[in-house]
């Protein structure tokens, strides 16, 4: 069964949200680390790693995450070419896992600080069905 398969019902999605990437990643942590160590054969073997200060990776993250929406042009909000956004994603994940890598950052640790500080910046009852940011709350 996949992870996101389970949804809760909507008077409850708050109170689990939080924690169902907790079990995401602890799901999925064998698959993480595998995709990090082929990425960086990938680099290895064609000695790329030379190119990968954290200037450069962020600069390349930043790019990919812009083509992620070369699939969407023209297209309703949920109308995509699946496979181009599989591609775009893909390249998206793999320099975010290189560039937490290259400084020993935790990603797990690093969402579950985010996600803590952004419960604590957007409590259901004030940001529940709104878009403002938090100082506009």
């Amino acid at each position: 069964m996949s992870p996101f398969t389970f949804l809760p019902p909507p008077q409850y999605s708050h109170k689990i949200r939080k924690f169902s990437h907790q079990a995401v990643f602890e799901a999925h942590h064998d698959r993480y680390r595998t995709t990090l160590a082929a990425d960086q054969e990938l680099s290895r073997c064609r000695d790329w790693q030379q190119f990968h200060n954290s200037k450069d990776l962020a600069v390349a993250l930043s790019i990919e995450t812009s083509e992620l929406q070369q699939p969407f042009p023209w297209k309703g909000n949920e109308e995509a070419h699946p496979e181009k956004l599989k591609e775009e994603l893909a390249d998206v994940l793999m320099y975010a896992l290189l560039l937490a890598d290259k400084h020993g950052l935790d990603i797990k640790q690093i969402i579950d600080d985010k996600i803590k500080r952004n419960n604590e910046k957007y409590p259901v009852e004030k940001a529940k069905g709104t878009a403002k940011k938090y100082n506009e709350l």
